[in-house]
């Protein structure tokens, strides 16, 4: 995936995103069920993290999506020449 900076590259992760959700329900199957389980740290700070704040939302730069308070929170992404 390429972009020729970051807004542009979080733009065609997320359009990434979209189309392999998309793709797979096309196909009738479920999204990322061929990836395997993470390991059980990441389950482990999922469970003890702390919900953001309105503050927190506010200074998303990818903002909300979805329904209800779902947000996604901005991976960081380093551009390398």
């Amino acid at each position: 995936m390429q972009a020729d900076d970051l807004a542009g590259l979080s733009v065609a992760l997320r359009q990434a995103l979209v189309d392999q959700i998309e793709i797979s329900r096309d196909l009738g199957g479920e999204p990322f069920a061929a990836l395997p389980p993470a390991p059980a740290r990441y389950f482990a700070m999922y469970e003890a993290a702390e919900p953001p704040n309105a503050d927190a939302r506010a200074a998303d730069p990818v903002g909300a999506i979805g329904a209800g308070e779902a947000f996604l929170v901005a991976p960081e992404l380093r551009l390398v020449a």
